[in-house]
């Protein structure tokens, strides 16, 4: 089959993924395509205006053809049916030869070949923190759109073990890629890290922790582990906690001062993407 239209999912550029993983994933991967895709035409699909997109250059989506696609509000089994056909019904209008959904939740509805990543079955795996009936509803559709798919692509073997056993997938229909690392991730100067270091109260030697806090992260065994490296001696480290803690403020002050390591943990917040190569570099893991 000759491709010259591809389509690309760009939702996480702009609802609740666009400051976690899978944003930063769909952005590099847009950038990426967009650099090596030769006489390729890319259709981005996306939520809102590409003049609000502040997660892709000006030049990347010059040369792009965006479309905008509609929100449907708040999560409800009424709206996620309706977003589904509606995201379908736009994807189909585009006269694709392939597109390629990137974020969670697909709709399982599309006619056009497609490609589906699946970065992880974490909801039904752990199910009982996780798996409402929203979730449980989104997953039936996604799992029913990797099915339909031409091919599915796991971030990691474990994701793809999980994805042959939960959802059916043969083996074969299935290819690993793993996620790169972006150009900007460089050893960084001391100066540099220094600064960076300064703007958030970090003190080095530091451990380093950026991501989420909800139950699948493990955070407290994490503090566990780290109160005990403080008590084996040696040199005060700290231990920084990067992310959006919102909602998980409460159970983690009661941990840190639980186990009296109030002046050794930071939590930081969100972190400026500018920082983190430089965060990353000064620490010690």
């Amino acid at each position: 089959m000759s491709i010259s239209r591809v389509g690309l999912d760009g939702r996480a550029l702009g609802n609740i993924n666009r400051y976690r993983g899978i944003g930063h994933y769909t952005a590099n991967m847009v950038k990426s395509l967009v650099r090596v895709g030769g006489n390729l035409q890319f259709v981005l699909f996306a939520y809102g205006k590409a003049g609000d997109c502040d997660l892709l250059d000006q030049d990347t989506i010059s040369q792009l053809e965006w479309r905008e696609i509609p929100e449907t509000g708040k999560l409800s089994y009424i709206s996620l049916l309706r977003e589904h056909l509606l995201f379908a019904g736009v994807i189909d209008d585009a006269g694709l030869d392939i597109f390629h959904a990137m974020d969670h939740n697909m709709t399982p509805f599309l006619h056009c070949p497609n490609i589906v990543t699946v970065h992880d079955l974490i909801l039904l795996v752990l199910r009982g923190p996780y798996l409402g009936p929203t979730a449980w509803l989104w997953m039936q559709a996604h799992r029913r759109a990797a099915r339909k798919a031409s091919k599915v692509v796991a971030v990691s073997h474990n994701t793809a073990q999980d994805v042959e056993r939960i959802w059916g997938i043969p083996a074969e229909r299935i290819a690993v890629v793993h996620e790169g690392v972006s150009e900007s991730y460089r050893p960084a100067a001391d100066d540099v890290i220094e600064d960076a270091a300064a703007r958030y109260g970090i003190e080095r030697p530091y451990f380093l922790y950026l991501g989420g806090f909800d139950p699948r992260k493990n955070i407290l065994n994490m503090l566990l582990a780290f109160k005990r490296f403080l008590l084996a001696g040696g040199t005060p480290y700290q231990l920084i906690l990067c992310g959006d803690a919102r909602g998980f403020e409460d159970y983690l002050h009661d941990n840190i001062v639980e186990l009296g390591l109030n002046g050794n943990v930071v939590l930081t917040g969100f972190v400026e993407k500018e920082d983190l190569p430089a965060l990353y570099s000064g620490a010690t893991a």
